[in-house]
């Protein structure tokens, strides 16, 4: 293929990652999963400018044009092995729900990368991975095949880790955000497949800046329908969720609407602070969608320290075991060294079509007010 079609391959998705780079400043939050995926956006950049420069140069055998078509080999083989391994981290922190991968946990995973180094450091001598020939084209080395499988392998290894981890997600956007990552070897995986029987199309890396937009889109579309701080869906989506139901109705259907908020909250608040108060709420929320995720349920902030759970297709009994088991679970909540008193949640539940009542906004009221009910009862006793 011509050098100025490669050009062309690599330059519009490079413009298309750098603009993707540069959004994510401002739409993603500052936590270490949002900074991994915009490093490995970084990377990829620089690895599609560094093969932009190699397509231009190759063939010329002009002063100083064989260093430099070295210098983009060494960085387009460097930046291939690291980000593959970004990458796995990155994934296995959304599927395990982490927040970082530091330390030991990225060892294990790391001994595959750097035997790979250890080929990449020793290439300008041994030419072992690639080399550039008489003629100024980077030519593949005798190991090239295993080195690329070190890639490969984490590639691999972080789809096998999102498609476990869809499994154990209690929560369904969760299942849905690990489904994607796990489909996103797909398509670079097409790409090499398609060079197999026509050498001449390369568009690996454009399947790749198209599998990184495909996640940032996920990613900007969850924020927009998530709790920031807790996670949940937040009560844009809880909107969108109740009017998608009263839509399509559920006669015939068991469905529960559950209300609840934690007592005493404001107490917490103004005793221990804020950021204790926050702090409080995500461990709420996180046993929320222990005690609730495996009946794929739908779990949403009201708003404040308010929380609703709506479930679709159990029975009465079943959904009031878990309510039981969730309230033991928050009284038994270690939230500060020295507790002057257990965290409780009032809850109120009511189930669909009970009394004759089947408007979403009055099964919402309904559980409101026996929410209140049971608070009223407790500040009595």
């Amino acid at each position: 293929m011509e050098s100025v079609t490669y050009l062309q391959m690599n330059l519009i998705p490079m413009i298309a990652i750098i603009m993707m780079r540069l959004n994510t400043e401002r739409t993603l939050s500052y936590t270490w999963r949002n900074r991994a995926l915009r490093f490995i956006m970084l990377l990829i950049a620089i690895l599609l400018g560094a093969n932009s420069i190699a397509c231009m140069i190759q063939g010329r055998r002009s002063f100083g044009m064989h260093s430099l078509l070295l210098i983009c080999g060494l960085t387009t083989f460097f930046i291939m092995e690291f980000a593959a391994f970004l990458w796995l981290l990155y994934v296995r922190d959304v599927a395990t729900n982490g927040d970082g991968q530091y330390g030991k946990r990225v060892l294990i995973p790391a001994i595959p990368l750097l035997c790979a180094l250890v080929l990449y450091v020793s290439n300008p001598f041994t030419g072992a991975v690639f080399f550039v020939d008489a003629n100024n084209y980077i030519r593949k080395g005798f190991l090239f095949e295993l080195y690329a499988a070190v890639a490969a392998g984490y590639l691999l290894a972080a789809s096998a880790l999102a498609l476990l981890g869809s499994f154990r997600q209690p929560v369904q956007e969760k299942k849905r955000e690990c489904r994607c990552l796990a489909a996103t070897v797909c398509l670079p995986a097409g790409a090499l497949v398609l060079k197999v029987f026509w050498p001449k199309i390369d568009l690996f890396w454009a399947a790749v800046v198209v599998a990184l937009l495909t996640v940032y889109l996920n990613i900007q579309k969850d924020q927009v329908t998530q709790d920031g701080l807790t996670g949940l869906n937040n009560r844009r989506r809880l909107d969108e969720y109740l009017k998608t139901l009263q839509e399509r109705g559920m006669e015939g259907t068991n469905c529960h609407f559950i209300l609840m908020d934690v007592d005493k909250f404001k107490k917490v608040n103004d005793t221990y602070g804020h950021v204790v108060g926050d702090m409080v709420l995500k461990m709420v929320a996180d046993q929320l969608k222990k005690s609730f995720g495996g009946l794929s349920a739908f779990l949403a902030r009201y708003g404040g320290d308010e929380f609703v759970v709506i479930i679709k297709g159990k029975e009465d009994d079943e959904v009031w075991a878990r309510i039981r088991e969730f309230k033991e679970s928050v009284a038994c909540m270690d939230w500060q060294e020295e507790q002057p008193w257990k965290l409780a949640v009032s809850v109120g539940c009511v189930q669909y079509g009970e009394n004759g009542v089947c408007e979403v906004e009055e099964l919402i009221k309904i559980a409101d007010a026996r929410m209140y009910e049971q608070k009223k009862g407790i500040k009595k006793a």
